[in-house]
């Protein structure tokens, strides 16, 4: 492995194991740098151009010494704010926006290995691309930690689904026996009293006709004994 594979390398390196390991130590050391950081839909499309740049300054021109230095270090730099919208604080996605984000990076930030293939520098390329794959592992393991949590919201929202169920059956019940129900009483109280009621009619019109029956044979009976 020549040395400019390995250059190449460590710089895909910087930015996907470097950088997301000095933000979380600088959080922890330094928390109020955080509000320093920028918000996602700054610190993207300005970071992929700062990626592009380097990359093609750096296999294009013969720099100082000095500044060719520098380019680490901007690059280490513009990588940091890059992760703080995954790792940070201030300006944190929530699990989708940080799923995306990195998803929508990784291509963005691999145009500019490709672009070195394309100009022939393959073995320079291809490392900068290796050198990225952890950006590709950390995506996997957040769209995996947002699957898990989904999971376990999930699992303690059903108990107070089904804790909620009869107390709202008892009160749907307790609004129908007090007759407050939507109109509900109307179909589940007054037939039922109406049918007793017309029963109770029904009852004392046989218990009438009954004792008319009873009238009329002894009526019958007199008249034969009269008779």
């Amino acid at each position: 492995m020549s040395a400019h594979m390995v250059h190449m390398a460590m710089m895909g390196l910087l930015v996907s194991v470097a950088a997301p390991t000095l933000l979380l130590v600088l959080a922890r050391i330094a928390p109020r740098l955080d509000r320093w950081t920028v918000p996602a839909a700054v610190v993207l499309p300005g970071f992929v151009l700062l990626h592009a740049a380097v990359t093609v300054w750096d296999h294009s021109a013969r720099l100082p010494p000095l500044l060719d230095a520098a380019m680490p270090v901007a690059m280490l730099g513009g990588a940091v704010l890059f992760w703080a919208p995954v790792l940070g604080a201030r300006h944190r996605l929530p699990d989708t926006g940080r799923t995306l984000y990195l998803y929508t990076a990784m291509p963005l930030l691999d145009l500019a290995g490709v672009w070195l293939v394309v100009v022939g520098d393959s073995a320079g390329g291809l490392s900068m691309i290796a050198g990225m794959l952890p950006l590709g592992v950390i995506a996997v393991v957040v769209t995996w930690n947002w699957i898990h949590r989904e999971e376990r919201r999930a699992v303690a929202e059903e108990p107070a689904h089904s804790a909620d169920g009869p107390a709202y059956d008892t009160a749907a019940l307790s609004a129908v026996e007090g007759g407050t129900s939507m109109g509900v009483h109307t179909r589940t109280e007054f037939p039922p009293r109406e049918g007793r009621a017309r029963g109770g009619r029904g009852r004392e019109a046989r218990s009438r006709d009954h004792r008319h029956r009873e009238h009329r044979l002894q009526d019958h009976r007199h008249r034969d004994r009269t008779w």
